[in-house]
C-alpha cells in the first residue's frame, strides 16, 4: 500500500501535475478506484482493455518524465556555473542569445528574436525543469533526508523570496501525513522499512536525485549566486516556487484522503496477503493459455491481438531461464537448466520484460513454468552447454554459472517405487541431477530467481515436479517470495498465484492433498474423464462428478484445481492419462472436451496451445539450421503458419472463453443427461449439450434462457444480425429442440440472441 502511493506521489512531483483529491476504493480486480487528472480513469469493467491501455500509457509518459530527468542532474555538479548563464546579455549580442531547442522551454519566442529576458527565462526553465521536484519524499525509513528548503538570504537590493518558507512548511504536512499513514500501515501488518526498500528497488535512483537536489539547494542558497540575477529572473522563480507550493499542498490534501480511507482498506477481505490461489485475471476475462514453445516477442503480439481481444486471462510460457542445448533442440530440453540467466529459444530478458509490459497493457496475466526440482542430467559428452554460453558438468554435479556443486543435490539414486516418498522425492528424476530443497544455499537461488521475475510484472508460476519435491521445502520458499509488483496493476501485498504439478491418480505415497495449503494443484484425473467421455470409451453421464466443484470426493475443491484437457506432457504420452488424454488431432472430440471445460464452474482452466508433432521427441517449428524457432503468423483464415496449431485461435474455442467470461458469475444448474448426451445451464444467461455417440440425436432441452432465436457458438457466431451457423429457437418456457450430431456440441447465451 504505502509503496504504491510514495511512488504515486514521488511520479506527480515530477511530472508537474496537480492531484486535487480523489476517492479511494477495492477495484474490481482487488486493486484501486482513482479518479484525477493524472488517470483520467475509472476502474469499472465496462471496457477494461482501454481502462488499462489508458492508465498504462500514463504510466509510461510519467517513467519517460523521470527517464529524461534523472540522468541529467549529474551535468549540474556547480550551480553556479548554470546559473552564470541568468545574467542579461549586453545590447550587442542581438538574438544569438535565444535558447530554442529544448522541448522543455516553456516561453520560448520561436521567431528567433528573443531578447535579454527572455533568454533568462529559457535558461532558468532549462534547469528548473530538469529537477525533480522529489522533495516532498516522506522522512521514513529506508528514504534518505533531504534539507528543508531554506529562504534565500537577504541580499541588498534583492527582495527576498517567501514562497520558499511556505513550500516547506507544506513538505513538512506532507511527510507528517504520510509517518501518519506509515503508522497505520504497520499496524496493518506491514513493515515500513520492508516497503521503502521495495520503493527503492523500483526507483533506484531515489537517492542520488535526493542528494543532487539537496547539494543543488545549499549551493542556491549562497548570496553569491543570486547577486548576477536580475528581477525579472527573480519574478520567474517567484512564479515557479508558488507554483510548487500549490502543488504539494495538492498532495497533502489528496493524502489527507487517503489517511482516512486506509485503516478501513487495510481490513478488506479482499486483500488476503497469504493466498496463493488468485490468478488475478483483468475484469471480463479468464482462462490460461499455454503458448508451448513460443518466442516472447510473438506472445507479446498474440497478447495484442488475440489474446486480450478475445478475454484470455493469462498466458503460461515455457521455461525461461538458461537450459542444455540438445543436438536435436528437443522441446524437452527446456526442462533441463543449466542457469537461472533469463537467456533461451524464446528471447532474452529485455525481451521478456518487454513482453510482460505488453501483455499487461492488453488485459493479459504471464505466468512462468519454472523448473528447480533438478538440473540437467548427463550426456553424450562433457560439458554441455546452455542457451546463454554456460557450460556444466552433470556428472561432477558442477553448474559453475549459478553456481551449484556436488554438495547441493541429494545423493545418487534413482525413483524406483512410488510407494515410497522419501525415494519420489530425495531421488532422481530418469537421471536428472536432484537438488536439495533443504539447503539453504539452493534455496537462496530459487527465491532470488522467482522474486526477479516478481520484479518484472508476472503474476505466478507453474512449478515443474512439485511431487518430486517436500511440501516443507516447498513452504519456505513460497513464504520468502515478495509479492506482485503492484506497478502492474496487482492488489497491494498480494502473494504470487502458484500452480503446481502433482500427477496424483491415486494409490501412491504422494498426494496431491499434501499440498493445496501452498497453492493450486493441476488436476489430472479431469483430463482423464473428460478424454473417456468424448472418446465415447466412458458413458456422457459420467461428466456429472465433474460439476460438482469437488464435493463428491472425487476431485480436489475448485478453489484449489487448476484443469486442463491436455498439457504438453500427457498429449504426447508422457505422464497421466495414457490413451485415454484426448489431442487436437482429434479435432470434433477435442473441442467437446475444451467446450465442457470451460463451460463448468470448475477450477481455473488452461487452454493448450501446440505445434504440430509426429513423435514425442520433435522440437517446435524451427528454421533450416535447427535453431531458431519460426514465427505462427497471422494468416487471413485465423489459423496459424509454419506447423504451429493453435488450438487457441480456433473460432470454437475463442467463443467459448466470451461464453466463460459472460457466465462467470451463474450457477451451473439444471443438469439434463443421458447414456450420450449430457446438458446444463448456467443460470439464466447460458446453455450447452454434448453428443458423445456416432449417431444423430434429436430431443427436447430446457436450455433456461429467455424465449428466442439464438445462434449456436460452436458452428458459427451473430454476425451483421444473422448466425453463420445453426440457429435454435427457444420456446416460452425455454425449451428447445435441438439436434446434435454425432461427437457434436451446441452453446448458446444472450449475447447470441438474434
Amino acid at each position: 500500500m504505502k509503496r504504491f502511493l510514495v511512488i504515486l506521489c514521488s511520479t506527480l512531483v515530477v511530472t508537474n501535475a496537480q492531484l486535487p483529491s480523489f476517492g479511494f476504493g477495492p477495484s474490481g480486480f482487488g486493486g484501486f478506484s482513482l479518479s484525477n487528472p493524472l488517470f483520467n480513469a475509472s476502474f469499472t469493467p465496462a471496457n477494461p482493455v482501454d481502462r488499462i491501455s489508458n492508465i498504462a500509457s500514463r504510466f509510461r509518459d510519467v517513467a519517460n518524465t523521470v527517464q529524461q530527468s534523472l540522468p541529467r542532474l549529474p551535468q549540474l555538479p556547480n550551480p553556479l556555473t548554470a546559473f552564470s548563464r541568468f545574467a542579461r546579455p549586453s545590447s550587442s549580442s542581438g538574438s544569438t542569445n535565444s535558447n530554442t531547442n529544448t522541448n522543455e522551454n516553456h516561453n520560448s519566442n520561436t521567431n528567433g528574436n528573443d531578447n535579454g529576458s527572455g533568454a533568462g527565462r529559457n535558461a532558468i526553465n532549462e534547469v528548473l525543469n530538469r529537477i525533480p521536484g522529489l522533495s516532498g519524499l516522506p522522512r521514513v525509513p529506508g528514504i534518505p533526508q533531504i534539507p528543508r528548503v531554506p529562504e534565500i538570504p537577504k541580499i541588498p537590493g534583492i527582495p527576498s523570496i517567501p514562497g520558499l518558507p511556505n513550500f516547506g512548511n507544506a513538505s513538512d504536512v506532507f511527510n507528517s501525513i504520510v509517518n501518519s499513514l506509515s503508522n497505520m500501515t504497520k499496524q496493518g501488518g506491514n513493515d515500513p522499512g520492508q516497503i521503502f526498500n521495495q520503493v527503492n528497488r523500483y526507483l533506484p535512483d531515489v537517492s542520488r536525485v535526493i542528494n543532487d537536489i539537496a547539494n543543488f539547494t545549499r549551493s542556491a542558497a549562497n548570496s553569491g549566486v543570486w547577486k548576477n540575477i536580475s528581477n525579472d529572473i527573480k519574478n520567474e522563480i517567484q512564479h515557479r516556487i508558488n507554483s510548487m507550493t500549490e502543488r504539494v499542498s495538492n498532495i497533502t490534501s489528496a493524502m489527507k484522503s487517503i489517511a482516512q480511507s486506509l485503516p478501513n482498506l487495510i481490513r478488506d477481505q479482499s486483500l488476503n496477503t497469504t493466498l496463493r490461489n488468485q490468478p488475478f485475471f483483468f475484469p471480463g476475462h479468464s482462462g490460461i493459455v499455454h503458448l508451448f514453445e513460443w518466442r516472447f516477442d510473438d506472445i507479446a503480439e498474440e497478447c495484442e491481438k488475440v489474446l486480450g481481444p478475445n478475454g484470455y486471462g493469462g498466458v503460461q510460457v515455457s521455461p525461461i531461464n538458461e537450459y542444455l542445448v540438445s543436438p536435436s533442440r528437443s522441446w524437452w530440453e527446456r526442462y533441463q537448466p543449466v542457469s537461472f540467466e533469463i537467456k533461451s529459444r524464446s528471447g532474452n530478458e529485455k525481451q521478456f520484460s518487454d513482453m510482460v509490459k505488453r501483455c499487461m497493457k492488453a488485459g493479459v496475466r504471464v505466468y512462468v513454468d519454472v523448473v528447480v526440482n533438478h538440473m540437467a542430467a548427463p550426456g553424450a559428452s562433457s560439458p554441455l552447454y546452455g542457451t546463454a554460453g554456460s557450460t556444466c558438468d552433470p556428472l561432477a554435479r558442477d553448474y559453475p554459472s549459478v553456481p551449484f556443486n556436488r554438495s547441493h543435490f541429494h545423493a545418487d539414486c534413482q525413483i524406483n517405487n512410488y510407494n515410497n516418498a522419501s525415494n519420489v522425492r530425495k531421488c532422481e528424476l530418469v537421471s536428472l541431477p536432484d537438488l536439495d530443497q533443504s539447503n539453504s544455499f539452493v534455496r537462496e537461488q530459487i527465491i532470488g530467481y522467482l522474486n526477479h521475475l516478481l520484479d518484472l510484472g508476472v503474476a505466478g508460476f507453474r512449478m515443474d515436479a512439485c511431487k518430486h519435491m517436500r511440501p516443507e521445502d516447498l513452504k519456505v520458499i513460497y513464504d520468502r517470495l515478495n509479492a506482485v509488483n503492484p506497478m502492474f496493476l496487482f492488489p497491494p501485498g498480494a502473494r504470487p498465484f502458484i500452480y503446481q504439478e502433482v500427477i496424483d491418480l491415486g494409490g501412491e505415497a504422494v498426494s496431491a492433498s499434501e499440498y493445496t495449503d501452498l497453492g493450486v494443484v493441476t488436476e489430472f484425473n479431469w483430463c482423464i474423464v473428460v478424454g473417456g467421455v468424448f472418446r465415447g470409451t466412458v458413458d456422457a453421464n459420467a461428466l456429472e462428478i465433474l460439476t460438482k466443484n469437488g464435493s463428491s470426493g472425487a476431485l480436489l475443491p475448485s478453489s484449489q484445481a487448476l484443469v486442463f484437457v491436455d498439457n504438453h506432457d500427457n498429449q504426447r504420452g508422457h505422464g497421466a492419462g495414457g490413451d485415454s488424454i484426448l489431442n487436437y488431432k482429434t479435432k470434433p472430440q477435442y473441442i467437446q472436451a475444451v467446450a465442457f471445460t470451460l463451460a463448468t464452474d470448475y477450477g481455473i482452466a488452461r487452454v493448450m496451445s501446440s505445434y504440430d508433432f509426429s513423435n514425442s521427441d520433435q522440437g517446435p517449428p524451427q528454421d533450416s539450421d535447427v535453431q531458431i524457432i519460426l514465427s505462427p503468423g497471422f494468416p487471413a483464415n485465423g489459423s496459424c503458419n509454419n506447423g504451429w496449431v493453435c488450438e487457441h485461435r480456433w473460432p470454437e474455442i475463442k467463443r467459448m472463453i466470451q461464453f466463460k467470461n459472460f457466465v462467470a458469475d451463474s450457477p451451473l444448474d439444471h443438469i439434463q443427461s443421458t447414456k450420450y448426451t449430457f446438458a446444463f445451464c448456467r443460470g439464466e444467461k447460458g446453455f450447452i449439450v454434448f453428443n458423445n455417440s456416432e449417431d444423430t440425436i434429436t430431443q427436447v432441452y430446457h436450455t433456461c434462457l429467455p424465449q428466442g432465436q439464438y445462434c449456436d457458438i460452436i458452428s458459427g457466431e451473430v454476425s451483421q444480425g444473422t448466425c453463420t451457423g445453426t440457429t435454435i429457437k427457444v420456446d416460452a418456457n425455454g425449451d428447445a429442440e435441438i439436434t446434435l450430431t454425432k461427437n457434436s456440441v451446441v452453446a448458446l447465451y444472450v449475447p447470441s440472441k438474434l
